[in-house]
């Protein structure tokens, strides 16, 4: 999912030669260990977050008025998020 994310490509060119912990080991082999660490670390949070959202959608589903909320609770953020997108606008625009 990450490989052709282009965010975590800088990060990996532009914060990643920050965190060589040795001169004696060769570069390549050390990026290697932090980018396996890195991706040892997303997988077991990806993996934690997929768990998590199919435990909570069991719950949910399980629930009589839980789709009725949350089209309310999802109607009122989007009324919410179009009201303030009205006001921060430059009137010039008009």
């Amino acid at each position: 999912m990450n490989a052709l994310n282009p965010k975590v490509a800088l990060f990996f060119m532009a914060f990643f030669p920050g965190f060589i912990f040795s001169t004696s080991l060769p570069v390549w082999w050390q990026m290697t260990v932090l980018g396996l660490i890195f991706s040892t670390v997303t997988l077991v949070v990806f993996s934690a977050v997929a768990l998590a959202g199919n435990r909570l959608q069991k719950v949910i589903t399980q629930l009589p008025s839980a789709a009725f909320w949350i089209n309310r609770i999802q109607a009122i953020i989007l009324l919410l998020l179009g009201v303030f997108l009205l006001f921060s606008l430059d009137i010039a625009y008009f």
